[in-house]
């Protein structure tokens, strides 16, 4: 089963705390996968992989860096509103999209260092109550089940971009995954919850590798073609600690001890289950975009991008039993990019605009 998305987006330059709202796609696998925008960008592409910031420069892609005449250290505070195909599921989130530090080095070079969230584990997910015989004295209990969580993986991520020729030029990023989620389970009888928590704590590292070339080009028409290629140097692996489940006498939500304690009393909880290696996320991903100079300043910008999951058992970290296993992006956008030295206040402005599509396919529909 594909599951279409239609998402609403916006981003502001500020440096904020973050904050997420729920969401039924956080619930799979390893979580929702984060969208890192720069504010520029999100006039006419989701990927961030063509120039939107400025002339020649995306403040996401590296290989462009070479084109500022300054250092920036930007933050990017922005929301997404998510709905699923039946129209029936709507979450919206905020959050910190992305801290970031690029330094321009005599035109050629450049290096950068940022930090941003990468997948989002924030779910609520409450089932619908059930009248079950309780086979003794045939008596009917009402049962009910729930799940919830909470954290996520974050990336920090350092870059480096250089020339190839006086036409090409090429960038790294090194993106080292971690971080970590709470998992609970609830089932309440009768009134009375009975809860299991759960912790899984996340570690990858992730190579992404960017190329531009100006070679191209179509009459009068100047076309830079963008390429980003991304593959796990250690897929990300998830260790779990399981909690003893108990019940929550008190009512309280935490295993702790009162005069109504919880079963069992905090002194009689065996050890925590730790499990290594329980799930393994191994991505690879490809972006190509096409940045076309039609006018002095005016640019058409296009691109598309596929991402899968080799991974062949990170579903079972999920508590929907499922995973993303594919996410196909494609956009097309223009841009008017302000001018050098402008004399008027109207070319002062960059005005972009855009559409983009995404679909997503899980591991067992």
């Amino acid at each position: 089963m594909l599951l279409r998305i239609k998402v609403v987006l916006f981003s502001l330059f500020a440096l904020l705390s973050v904050g997420f709202s729920q969401s039924l796609m956080n619930a799979f696998g390893i979580g929702s996968p984060a969208s890192n925008f720069d504010a520029a960008s999100m006039g006419t592409s989701p990927m961030s992989l063509l120039p939107s910031f400025q002339e020649g420069v995306s403040i996401s892609n590296p290989v462009t860096w070479s084109q500022l005449h300054y250092t920036y250290l930007t933050g990017t505070y922005g929301g997404q509103q998510s709905e699923i195909q039946s129209g029936s599921i709507k979450n919206g989130r905020t959050y910190l999209q992305q801290i970031q530090l690029i330094i321009p080095i005599k035109k050629k070079y450049a290096f950068g260092l940022s930090i941003a969230p990468n997948t989002n584990r924030l779910y609520s997910i409450i089932g619908v109550e059930n009248l079950v015989d309780d086979g003794i004295y045939g008596d009917s209990l009402t049962v009910r089940k729930s799940v919830s969580g909470y954290g996520g993986i974050a990336s920090l991520k350092p870059s480096v971009a250089f020339p190839l020729t006086s036409l090409e030029s090429m960038a790294i990023t090194i993106n080292y995954l971690f971080g970590s989620s709470r998992g609970i389970t609830s089932i309440s009888i009768d009134g009375t919850d009975y809860i299991q928590k759960e912790q899984d704590i996340y570690s990858g590292t992730i190579m992404k590798l960017f190329f531009h070339s100006k070679r191209l080009n179509y009459k009068d028409y100047g076309i830079g073609f963008y390429l980003s290629l991304e593959r796990a140097l250690k897929p990300l692996s998830v260790n779990r600690i399981s909690h003893q489940p108990f019940e929550d006498n008190n009512e309280s939500g935490n295993h702790d001890g009162s005069y109504y304690s919880d079963f069992p009393d905090l002194s009689l909880i065996p050890d925590a289950i730790q499990s290594n290696s329980i799930g393994e996320i191994d991505p690879f991903e490809i972006q190509v975009g096409l940045d076309v100079n039609i006018r002095p300043r005016l640019h058409i910008l296009s691109e598309g991008s596929h991402w899968y999951d080799r991974g062949d058992n990170g579903h079972t970290v999920s508590v929907l039993n499922d995973k993303i296993v594919s996410l196909d992006q494609i956009s097309f956008g223009l841009a008017l990019f302000s001018r050098r030295l402008p004399s008027q206040i109207l070319n002062q402005f960059h005005y972009r605009g855009g559409f983009f599509a995404k679909q997503y396919t899980l591991y067992h529909k």
